[in-house]
């Protein structure tokens, strides 16, 4: 029972430490550089990064989804 709920506290403080608070670094980088080349000019090199960025994310989320899958 108690390692029950080490694991559930483990997991709860991954979740908001490395997941949710991570993702306001993650989010607040990539929208800074976005804006960034935006405002020097660079508006298709931003679109390509946006593109790109998410683009990646939702390939390496299907990808692990269909690998990690246990249906």
């Amino acid at each position: 029972m108690m390692a029950q709920i080490t694991d559930l506290k483990s997991n709860l403080y991954f979740f908001i430490v490395v997941g949710f608070l991570g993702s306001f670094t993650t989010m607040s980088a990539f929208s800074q550089q976005t804006i960034e080349m935006l405002y020097n000019g660079k508006e298709i090199n931003a679109l390509i990064y946006i593109l790109i960025s998410v683009g990646s994310c939702l390939l390496g989320t299907i990808l692990a989804y269909s690998f990690f899958k246990t249906t």
